[in-house]
């Protein structure tokens, strides 16, 4: 569990992880109402497949009961530019970040508490699921 403060005191709400089931990330309110979750939309052929053609575009969908909130997905950089040493060690290092899409007219939960989602997803899930 990850709880989310602000800097004068009082929480803003909590991040817990789940592990077995539906859905990596559950984001929660102060009352422990859950608020969203971010779940892997792909069954687990699916899954196997866009692994094997290079991943998904939008890898999560961040839902609130049956409605479709926004998406988190993994888009690669532009193309990295320099010569020599630092050009190659540029490409090196991270070439793709992850973005947050939210849908328009949907509810939308802390955008504090999403973008720490977004980060514990791609520091903790992700890797995980690529050492797999």
């Amino acid at each position: 569990r990850w709880a989310l403060t602000r800097a004068q005191g009082g929480g803003i709400g909590a991040l817990n992880q789940n592990l077995i089931g539906k859905g990596a990330w559950a984001g929660v309110d102060g009352n422990d109402t859950e608020l969203f979750r971010v779940v892997d939309p792909l069954s687990l052929p699916r899954k196997i497949a866009m692994q094997a053609l290079n991943g998904a575009a939008s890898r999560y969908a961040i839902v609130s009961d049956d409605t479709v909130l926004g998406t988190v997905s993994e888009e690669k950089r532009g193309k990295t530019e320099g010569r020599g040493v630092m050009g190659f060690l540029k490409k090196l290092v991270a070439t793709s970040d992850p973005v947050l899409r939210l849908e328009p007219g949907s509810p939308q939960p802390d955008i504090r508490l999403l973008a720490m989602a977004v980060f514990l997803l791609f520091e903790i899930t992700v890797p995980l699921d690529r050492a797999a």
